[in-house]
């Protein structure tokens, strides 16, 4: 059994390291071949199968579910040419009894290397950088395509690392530091106000979780663990309809601005192609018939929009169910992380991308760390054993 179970771990971190390698390559201004870059993914995506058929145990329900799941994923695929959503499905699937712990030190170490090889290469010129001006500041990129996208790498793999040293009672202090630094200097150079505000927002994050204890039976911290997904989604729905309604409200106007007009995007996108059951390919007809930059961040929105209704509440409700087990079981920190997610996504469009948000394989993946405390802890090590 024990060797069964390494197996299952072994082909699954090697098929999310060649997938996470190939998708974070694929998001800086590194050339590499169409050829490579879906054959790699390909490649990942048998090895996850392989997992899966040969190695999970796997009951009748599972089957049904799994299969139902992935003819969703390839109805929304085939609606709104997002092939995101099936690559990304199933990883959360092949994750299944794998250790969150492994997946998540495999993500730091490949996002980490890539990051490295990155920044190498870019100071030694071997790959240039994107040029974005906003207010007549120059936003630096380092390789990366977008500075938005590069600062909200960051704030993952920090994000994911700070998980892993809280499970694994680090100590957080240089975290701090780090998050700090890096923070501002994100901010500076890059012109983040989304990546370098979630990066520092860290520090008091890493000392709520440290002292999770002192938070636990509290019903306001457990309700926003629960639903910080819906609450974050509700408030993305209620302030772009509130916008909407009343354009020419000045607080409005300027949480517009602040927002880098993303409001203004999720109008401009529901006036444009309205709300679909199963997703639409809206970029594919936008560029058709108009040249101005357009574009959805808000996860929500480019999951109500380009996903579709039906996939949009099966994701918000199955994570927000699982976010309430875990609170409920009082065993993970993983609800806290989410907190973090859900208010990131308000603004960023990496909810439902792995390369970036690794926390969507903790739905089915191992995520047995405790965090009971008192005699809770000590009877749930028994009954472990």
């Amino acid at each position: 059994m024990k060797l069964q179970v390494k197996k299952n771990e072994f082909i699954y971190i090697v098929a999310l390291s060649i997938f996470l390698l190939v998708k974070i390559i694929d998001h800086t201004n590194m050339a590499m071949p169409n050829e490579i870059k879906y054959g790699c993914i390909m490649i990942s995506c048998i090895l996850v199968g392989i997992k899966v058929i040969f190695f999970d145990k796997n009951t009748i329900k599972n089957i049904i579910i799994y299969i139902a799941i992935l003819i969703a994923s390839l109805a929304v695929i085939y609606k709104s040419s997002q092939y995101e959503i099936l690559y990304t499905t199933i990883f959360i699937i092949g994750a299944k009894d794998v250790d969150f712990i492994k997946i998540i030190s495999s993500y730091v170490k490949v996002s980490s290397f890539v990051i490295l090889i990155m920044m190498i290469c870019f100071a030694f010129g071997i790959i240039k950088e994107t040029y974005v001006v906003r207010d007549g500041v120059i936003r630096h990129t380092f390789g990366y395509v977008y500075p938005t996208d590069f600062v909200a790498l960051l704030f993952y793999v920090f994000l994911a690392d700070l998980y892993y040293g809280i499970v694994k009672r680090k100590n957080i202090f240089g975290r701090d530091i780090a998050y700090f630094i890096i923070g501002l200097l994100t901010f500076h150079f890059s012109d983040s106000r989304l990546g370098s505000a979630s990066i520092l927002l860290l520090i008091p994050m890493s000392w709520i979780m440290k002292y999770s204890d002192k938070f636990d039976n509290k019903k306001i911290f457990n309700l926003i663990k629960k639903y910080s997904i819906i609450i974050a989604a509700g408030l993305s729905i209620f302030l772009t309809n509130f916008y909407m309604k009343y354009p020419n409200n000045n607080l409005l106007i300027w949480i517009d601005k602040e927002l880098s007009y993303r409001l203004t995007f999720n109008i401009h996108a529901i006036k444009s192609f309205g709300y679909s059951l199963w997703g639409q390919d809206i970029y594919s007809q936008y560029y058709m018939y108009n040249d101005k930059w357009f574009f959805i961040d808000n996860s929500y929105y480019i999951m109500f929009i380009e996903y579709g209704l039906i996939i949009s509440i099966i994701i918000i409700i199955t994570y927000s169910l699982f976010l309430r087990k875990e609170v409920k079981l009082r065993k993970s920190y993983i609800p806290w992380v989410w907190i973090l997610i859900s208010i990131n996504s308000i603004v960023g469009q990496q909810f439902f991308m792995l390369e970036y948000n690794i926390f969507l394989l903790a739905l089915l993946a191992d995520n047995s760390e405790l965090m009971l405390v008192g005699n809770d802890n000590k009877k749930m090590m028994e009954n472990l054993q």
